[in-house]
């Protein structure tokens, strides 16, 4: 990791315009914070999920049960006077699935199981997603706050940071400028119209020189979500709702009403008084192959099935939504006590259940991007069946905090009585949370 402070190498032109950011707008107008802007699908280990995205936020949504699943407040104030990407979905790890990216205040990553990966809890004056760094196979993430400039992985950790001095830096614009196939930075000055050039070494962080004729106007060459929005409701389109193979069945957006009709039929098959609606997404989203309409409104979903009617009416706005923790004891292995069987260790773990549960949930409390996961641990038994020692053998939480504190909640739990010198349980706890 370098940290460097510089003072200007030289001023070339006037700044590049901001790279383009890849959204889908919404038919009206919001008229709340919690106006549900833009409606997605992404899957995961929990199969297919809904992503309602509002100036609040973004909410996840399980299709099956129709409910919210988890939530995530952000907001777009901490972009002001800056244009980059407020809200991204794109696979940002290469792993083959996709990712939900906000660079609001707090910025962050969630996976498309709705996840925590990374947050920044104030945000940045400008955030962006791109390959900065030479040793990173996934997308880097440039947070600009003031005069800094940081570039980390795309978990969170550091790569390079510096902190530039003389100038006060206003929008930077991002660029492989040198064709070495990782972004460059230019960054207009505040109070002028001059660009600061800064071609970054990605492997050691130092700085170089530029040729100011090569550089042009940023693209994004991932669009990332642009395939999850093919069945993007404009205005009245033609859907085979019922899997017959046949597109005859008519969805409009009628003010503020939904409309459902068929082309064989004049008179409509459904029609919904919804209020206002900012997003509206036609997708099989429960996988019986039958397709769902789905409404964005004020601070809400709606969920239409194939023949029109209202199935669900779920409230989405983050800000409205309480969150609830959970731990499972998911595996209990004994070996060298009186009894090994899993159904009295696992037992004597549940008379302990309650402080494991509050580890994590005062974690959750004071961070809303705490982990989730499994932790799995070894512990040491006494003749007597107390806890001598505990080590954690794997966790996912990556949280020292959390990891802590059920370290010690471990160790004040009894055993059956070790009738071996190295007697030895090895216990799987995972944690996780909802939002309702």
């Amino acid at each position: 990791m370098a940290h460097n402070t510089f003072k200007p190498l030289m001023t070339l032109m006037a700044i590049a315009a901001a790279a383009a950011v890849t959204t889908v707008a919404a038919p009206n107008e919001a008229s709340a914070q919690g106006s549900v802007l833009e409606l997605h699908t992404v899957e995961g280990e929990h199969g297919k999920l809904v992503v309602a995205v509002s100036p609040n936020g973004v909410t996840f949504i399980k299709p099956k049960d129709n409910k919210v699943f988890r939530a995530y407040k952000s907001s777009r104030k901490a972009m002001k006077g800056t244009k980059p990407d407020w809200f991204i979905i794109r696979d940002v790890d290469r792993d083959g699935t996709i990712d939900i990216v906000s660079g609001g205040a707090p910025a962050f990553i969630v996976n498309g199981s709705g996840a925590p990966v990374f947050n920044l809890p104030k945000g940045c004056d400008q955030f962006h997603m791109g390959d900065f760094y030479a040793g990173s196979k996934a997308d880097d993430i440039l947070c600009r706050d003031k005069n800094k400039l940081t570039v980390m992985t795309y978990d969170g950790q550091e790569v390079w940071s510096f902190n530039i001095k003389g100038l006060r830096l206003g929008q930077c614009t991002f660029e492989d400028f040198t064709g070495d196939l990782k972004l460059d930075i230019a960054c207009s000055t505040k109070g002028g119209s001059d660009v600061l050039a800064l071609n970054i070494n990605s492997e050691n962080g130092e700085l170089s020189g530029v040729n100011p004729d090569q550089i042009t106007d940023p693209e994004d060459d991932n669009p990332g979500y642009a395939a999850t929005m093919a069945n993007y409701l404009k205005g009245q389109e033609t859907f085979d709702l019922n899997g017959d193979g046949t597109a005859e069945e008519m969805v409009q957006l009628d003010g503020s009403a939904i409309v459902v009709r068929s082309k064989s039929k004049p008179k409509a098959i459904a029609r919904h008084e919804i209020g206002k609606a900012f997003s509206v997404l036609v997708d099989d989203i429960d996988g019986d192959n039958d397709m769902e309409i789905v409404v964005g409104g004020d601070g809400k979903v709606l969920v239409i099935d194939h023949e029109g009617k209202l199935v669900s009416t779920i409230k989405t706005d983050p800000k409205k939504l309480k969150r609830s923790t959970d731990v499972q004891i998911t595996r209990v292995d004994a070996n060298g006590l009186a009894d090994n069987s899993e159904a009295t260790n696992r037992a004597a773990i549940e008379k302990g259940n309650k402080k494991l549960a509050q580890c994590y949930a005062g974690n959750v409390r004071k961070n809303p991007f705490t982990r989730v996961g499994n932790t799995i641990w070894g512990l040491s038994v006494d003749k007597k069946g107390k806890v001598k020692k505990v080590e954690r053998l794997h966790s996912e939480l990556a949280d020292k905090t959390v990891e802590g504190c059920l370290s010690k909640a471990l160790k004040g739990l009894s055993f059956p009585a070790a009738t071996d010198p190295g007697a030895m349980l090895t216990i799987t706890l995972q944690f996780g949370f909802v939002d309702q």
